[in-house]
């Protein structure tokens, strides 16, 4: 009981790796929307209860919010192309870009959400390498942002990091498509419903 009492996460990671992300001026830029409105509120929300529960227990701690997403280097008229960038409204959260990499070097054009599955194996483990420099060291918690592909690769980030993951239930694909469940073979060479189904049930086991 006594233990439940003391706030024991201070660096806390979200994922959203596709799309545009930023803190502001991102909306109505290729998947966008409610995926990064929520993912902001979240942050901010949780940034001032982690502050709150630091403050009761006078503990003296900064804590760290990382929303991990991709770098887009040659992003036009947003932060996307930046490495790091500070969340709005916040004192201590920020906005991590790691780009996406083949054997012949980084991503620098935009790719649907549909078809980023061949490079998060890659950009896992370079997650891995940028935000230990941030953190100097490993996060306490993973928190999965929206959608499929974030829950991939903070499960395989959770597994070589050691460290807690948490999923969030709304994200499983299956209830964003009807019959998708049923009919997946016929719509996977455009939707990659396999590789999104078998995303979901790696992360939730």
């Amino acid at each position: 009981k006594f233990l439940g009492q003391i706030p024991m996460v201070f660096n806390v990671v979200i994922l959203s790796p596709h799309g545009y992300f930023a803190s502001r001026q991102c909306l109505g830029y290729p998947d966008t929307g409610g995926q990064v409105v929520y993912i902001l509120d979240q942050v901010r929300a949780l940034e001032t209860e982690m502050l709150k529960r630091i403050k009761q227990q006078g503990l003296d701690i900064t804590p760290r919010i990382i929303i991990l997403t991709r770098l887009l280097p040659d992003a036009v008229g947003t932060t996307c192309g930046e490495r790091l960038e500070k969340v709005y409204n916040t004192e201590y959260s920020h906005i991590l870009r790691v780009p996406f990499r083949t054997e012949k070097g980084i991503v620098r054009r935009w790719i649907s959400r549909f078809e980023v599955w061949p490079y998060l194996e890659t950009y896992a483990e370079d997650a891995i390498q940028e935000l230990s420099k941030e953190l100097h060291g490993k996060p306490d918690l993973i928190i999965i942002g929206n959608y499929s592909d974030g829950n991939i690769v903070a499960s395989l980030m959770a597994h070589k990091l050691g460290v807690t993951q948490c999923t969030i239930a709304h994200a499983l694909e299956k209830t964003k498509y009807p019959d998708s469940d049923l009919y997946w073979k016929k719509l996977d060479d455009k939707y990659h419903f396999s590789s999104q189904f078998t995303a979901d049930l790696i992360a939730m086991n």
